[in-house]
């Protein structure tokens, strides 16, 4: 058998254990439902992992690969997703090497202008071109699938994390052997007593009510929590940051080359697909009746 018959023969495999999930999934949902949100319940019931451990989330990239399988991609599909995106990619100073004003460089790329809409972009390329033209502006899903992509363009580890409705991302910081938590829709950074925060000591800073300075990389702003936005307000409560999830990897090039073969197909059914041939990368859910981390 052929590479390219066997490749096709995975597609195939994979959409008959897809297609049953989304339409019996459809089957029971409210017409009100929307198709997007039933991936996500199949996504959260079917491909994900829980956890009482939150050393995962503190875990090192070497650790992530090596301990929970997270997904990256190789160093072909990195060069490719290099090339693919170099009209989008920040240029940055031949001295910069520090991580977070990488991080800002990426954030001020994605302005959160234009026409708001959500998931409907047709594959990464058409995110990048409308939302650093200023023509539409995405959801967190959209801004961090383009900020997982920049930064990886520009060789920073960077992965997906999540709260109950939002969508953030996190960006190893290999000098100072820590992660940096950040939120590409609203473009921001948070620290504390003036050290930037990991989702985790975000996490832990809501949960003990301790102040919290959130730093704006498009304008240069700083506020306060009680200085938030009131959709952030809404979003930022101790209850979400209770139930914080990892997307086990980060290989946005794989994922974009399965989407493109498959293409043909709605995007909720290109998820699936990618779901069941081990593509998409499941979501690690932390769960504990206690909180705290020591």
């Amino acid at each position: 058998m052929t590479k390219k018959m066997t490749k096709k023969l995975k597609y195939i495999t994979a959409l008959i254990v897809a297609l049953p999930l989304i339409y019996l999934l459809l089957d029971q949902l409210p017409k009100a439902y929307s198709a997007r949100y039933a991936l996500v319940q199949v996504r959260e019931s079917i491909f994900s992992e829980t956890t009482q451990d939150l050393s995962p989330f503190l875990a090192p990239p070497e650790k992530l690969m090596q301990e929970h399988k997270f997904l990256t991609d190789s160093r072909d599909d990195k060069e490719a997703l290099k090339k693919s995106i170099q009209a989008y990619t920040p240029v940055l100073p031949t001295e910069q090497t520090n991580v977070l004003r990488t991080i800002g460089a990426i954030l001020v790329t994605l302005p959160r202008e234009g026409e708001t809409t959500c998931g409907t972009f047709k594959n990464l390329d058409d995110i990048l071109a409308k939302i650093t033209s200023k023509t539409v502006s995405g959801c967190c899903s959209d801004y961090t699938q383009a900020y997982l992509a920049l930064s990886s363009a520009l060789d920073l580890f960077s992965r997906e994390v999540r709260i109950p409705g939002h969508v953030f991302a996190e960006t190893f910081d290999k000098p100072h052997n820590r992660w940096i938590w950040v939120d590409p829709l609203f473009g921001l950074t948070a620290q504390m007593r003036g050290k930037q925060l990991s989702i985790i000591e975000l996490r832990q800073a809501f949960l003990d009510k301790e102040p919290i300075t959130f730093i704006n990389h498009r304008n240069g702003y700083t506020f306060s929590e009680k200085e938030m936005l009131p959709i952030m307000k809404d979003l930022f409560t101790k209850e979400n940051f209770e139930k914080i999830s990892m997307v086990l990897g980060n290989n946005i090039e794989e994922e974009e080359e399965l989407y493109k073969d498959i293409a043909v197909l709605p995007k909720p059914a290109r998820q699936l697909v990618a779901y069941a041939m081990g593509v998409k990368p499941v979501t690690l859910f932390y769960n504990s009746e206690s909180p705290r981390h020591e």
